[in-house]
């Protein structure tokens, strides 16, 4: 499917005319045409060619205000390599050529929403623009009203688009499956907007180098060195759980290895987190952490004892 781009208003046919014949004297008679809006005898004429059948037409007209617009603009011809014509640039619709037009295998639109699978953009391009908004939401402050923008700017250049079915021999089961394939779901969208860290529990004990720079004495200093151990919980929780042993042996072995390096419990072996896929997302690390701190802040300032199921020593009265 052909991909056109206009930063303006599509108002004239002398705007469409040469766009449709040169569909419809080549093969793929199929067109996308986004622009701010289409009104009076341009429209008229794309709606009467898609009815006569022999060029399919998809007319997407842009809502948001005219920053966002010319965002949008941008993003679609990163993902599909098209060429945003112009009224400012001086290039127009009128002098459009198939160089000019973007591609994508295929267009899904609706009255509220448009979807661009498999377009033939540039990724080199595409990482780099990437990597510039990445930078931009760093910079901004966490109630900042240009984050929710960005965020969902990084979602459309950095996803993409597929079906997950999930089936089951049982309703049972594939109610189980269902909640994980959402959590995945929920992950996934988490990592993309805040980045990824090591997994396997890593991440926490790589937090230590900071508590080594404090210069804490007497009671602090038996804090820092809680927060510490604490910090390496996770970790020891996921080889005991794994019924692996000797977890001091594996970790110093890991930090030998250097960073992003993890433990991975079913092969039994240290490998690189980016290649294994062993990865957490950053917010959820960060959450994990908080609520951690908050719930020993409340245990220490209100006199709280806190009592276990199954106590490893006994507590006589």
């Amino acid at each position: 499917c052909r991909v056109a781009l206009f930063d303006g208003t599509v108002e004239e046919v002398d705007q469409v005319r040469p766009l449709l014949e040169l569909l419809d004297a080549g093969k793929d008679a199929r067109v996308l045409i986004v622009a701010h809006d289409f009104k009076g005898d341009a429209l008229n004429t794309l709606v009467s060619t898609n009815a006569a059948g022999k060029i399919k037409i998809v007319a997407a007209s842009l809502r948001r205000d005219v920053n966002q617009r010319r965002d949008d603009l941008e993003d679609l011809a990163l993902l599909t390599d098209a060429f945003v014509f112009s009224e400012v640039s001086g290039l127009l619709l009128e002098g459009i050529t198939l160089e000019h037009c973007g591609s994508a295998q295929r267009i899904e639109s609706d009255r509220e929403d448009l979807v661009v699978v498999g377009g033939n953009g540039s990724r080199e391009k595409t990482r780099e623009k990437i990597e510039i908004l990445h930078n931009q939401l760093l910079g901004l402050a966490p109630n900042d009203k240009k984050r929710q923008d960005i965020q969902m700017r990084l979602g459309r250049l950095t996803g993409n688009t597929a079906v997950l079915k999930v089936g089951a021999a049982t309703s049972l089961e594939q109610d189980t499956l269902h909640k994980k394939a959402d959590q995945a779901l929920r992950a996934v969208r988490v990592a993309v907007e805040d980045g990824v860290v090591p997994g396997c529990g890593m991440a926490f004990i790589e937090c230590r180098s900071a508590l080594q720079s404090l210069d804490a004495r007497g009671d602090q200093q038996l804090g820092v060195q809680a927060v510490s151990r604490a910090l390496e919980a996770p970790f020891r929780r996921i080889l005991s759980n794994a019924h692996i042993d000797a977890p001091g042996v594996i970790l110093a072995d890991l930090l030998n290895a250097g960073s992003r390096y993890v433990y991975d419990v079913l092969d039994k072996k240290i490998v690189l987190s980016d290649n294994a896929g062993l990865l957490d997302p950053v917010r959820v690390a960060r959450v994990a952490l908080e609520i951690a701190s908050s719930g020993v802040a409340l245990a220490i300032s209100t006199d709280t004892m806190i009592l276990h199921r199954e106590p490893e020593v006994a507590q006589l009265p």
